[in-house]
């Protein structure tokens, strides 16, 4: 349980402090104090986000972590989702100010035939954002190319954020971001706007670059 992971974690940063820490949880009140990392579903962030607000402001760092759940509204990159949801991931770790980013799954395959020997331990291609081959190569997914996006749109942010900062302006992003991903169950699900306001982004950057 929570206690007791916490527990066994301050008992490992007694014998090797400069070890990390983390734990992937469904818990709604995890303790305050024991983990350095907690990665946390979108959906119990969501329904415990005053709580989890107290444990970030501790001193423990916030990860999203997504795996076979959560489902309904909230985002994850199963097959059966729409493929922006993989991407407005990196948007919601943006609005929220999360610290980091945990997929449960990634090439969790043990085989290699997915034709005709798929490993189906998790619902919907969770276990295949990354492929195998015969050959013993990594196949990547339109799904993992997402992810990289993701990551980028998360970049654009970041450079969009401190150039605003040294040029001594309110921070432009949060407008911006909020026209993606207003809440962990209320994002775009058009590409085409997404791709629009990351042009307006690169707009923005280029503008602050040349001043």
């Amino acid at each position: 349980d929570t206690v007791n992971h916490a527990t066994w974690a301050s008992h490992i940063k007694e014998l090797a402090p400069h070890i990390i820490t983390l734990d992937a949880t469904y818990s709604t009140n995890y303790p305050p104090k024991g983990m350095d990392c907690l990665a946390l579903l979108p959906n119990t962030l969501d329904s415990a986000w005053e709580h989890y607000q107290k444990v970030a402001a501790a001193g423990t760092k916030l990860w999203l972590y997504t795996a076979w759940g959560p489902t309904g509204k909230y985002p994850n990159s199963q097959i059966d989702r729409k493929l922006i949801q993989s991407r407005t991931i990196w948007w919601l770790i943006w609005k929220y100010k999360l610290d980091g980013y945990l997929n449960c799954g990634l090439n969790a395959w043990h085989g290699l035939d997915v034709i005709d020997a798929p490993d189906m331990q998790y619902p919907a291609g969770s276990m295949y954002i990354l492929y195998p081959s015969q050959d013993g190569k990594i196949v990547d997914s339109i799904r993992f190319e997402n992810y990289r996006d993701g990551i980028e749109d998360y970049e654009y942010m970041w450079l969009l954020r401190d150039l605003c900062n040294k040029k001594g302006l309110p921070d432009k992003t949060k407008d911006l971001c909020n026209k993606i991903a207003r809440s962990f169950t209320d994002y775009t699900q058009d590409p085409d706007e997404l791709e629009s306001i990351r042009e307006k982004m690169a707009r923005e950057i280029m503008s602050l670059m040349e001043q």
